[in-house]
């Protein structure tokens, strides 16, 4: 199974199988902290309370053994969820921030804990900590999530919210759907860290996301032109609202009818009439004569 060869190759050599579920299960979920998909605010005074309640929750020692995460699959884990405006991001930027260092610390001590009873020294355990490729994954993770939620304030005054969005919602997409299609979590946890790894490498815009901004950028422009119905595009004569001549309203083909609804009348008759084969010049004559014997 390829979970278990990743899982034994990211797991320092000679431990358990036991064991590396144990440090894999220990593995920060670092785009989903504690505090940063819940609603309630976090103040300075509740940092350390979170911190510490993790740390028991989650260690090892006189309280038994270890709870598994078992919410992590929940779709309110994606703290992007609930972003829906600039003042939702900027809580959200304030959270990760203030909670990235206890979580990753909480981590640590896990991983302590649990090299602890393998009859590692201290200084080998210390060093698995800080170098191992599983912590090294979760801080990885932690530096790209955060980077782009920093990415997104700075997209604010760059585009505006309305582009932001789009952005948002990609990536939330994207995150909900790893969660989503992960049948384990440490599976979710690796492939959440490729996915921001690669994303980062292409400046945090791959090309799926290219298209998404194209689609609602050419939206938009279709909104506005329905806004603003006197808008005529380049190119078209205001008069008879066609590109068949050149030039405008004084170079009109069909400047001889009387209204401008006339001729715009005309120009779909000769614009008919050339479809089926008919000389531009001869479809011009005939729908004008045509107009005027109504």
């Amino acid at each position: 199974m390829v979970e278990t060869e990743v899982l034994q190759r990211l797991c320092p050599k000679g431990v358990t199988t036991t064991m590396q579920k144990k440090l894999a299960e220990a593995t920060l979920d670092a785009t989903s902290l504690d505090g940063t998909y819940s609603n309630d605010a976090l103040d300075e005074d509740r940092i350390g309370d979170l911190a510490s309640l993790t740390a028991a929750l989650r260690g090892e020692g006189e309280a038994g053994a270890r709870p598994m995460d078992t919410i992590w699959k929940e779709k309110s884990r994606n703290p992007l969820t609930k972003v829906t405006d600039a003042e939702g991001l900027a809580t959200l930027v304030e959270k990760y921030s203030r909670m990235r260092e206890p979580a990753l610390e909480n981590m640590a001590n896990e991983f302590s804990n649990i090299l602890g009873v393998e009859e590692w020294t201290e200084s080998e355990v210390n060093s698995y900590v800080i170098s191992g490729m599983l912590t090294s994954i979760a801080r990885w993770t932690a530096d790209c999530f955060l980077e782009l939620l920093l990415k997104f304030t700075l997209g604010l005054s760059k585009q505006g919210w309305d582009m932001v969005e789009v952005d948002i919602q990609f990536y939330n997409t994207e995150l909900s759907n790893l969660r989503a299609t992960s049948m384990r979590r440490f599976p979710f946890l690796y492939r959440t860290y490729m996915f921001l790894r690669d994303a980062r490498d292409q400046g945090w815009a791959p090309r799926k996301l290219l298209a998404e901004r194209t689609t609602y950028t050419n939206s938009a422009c279709l909104e506005i032109r329905a806004l603003l119905p006197h808008c005529t595009p380049p190119g078209v004569c205001t008069h008879c609202g066609s590109s068949l001549h050149k030039g405008f309203h004084s170079q009109c083909v069909f400047r001889r009818l009387e209204t401008s609804l006339q001729a715009k009348d005309a120009a779909g008759r000769a614009t008919a009439k050339i479809s089926t084969g008919m000389a531009k010049h001869v479809a011009i004559t005939e729908a004008i004569k045509e107009v005027q014997l109504l």
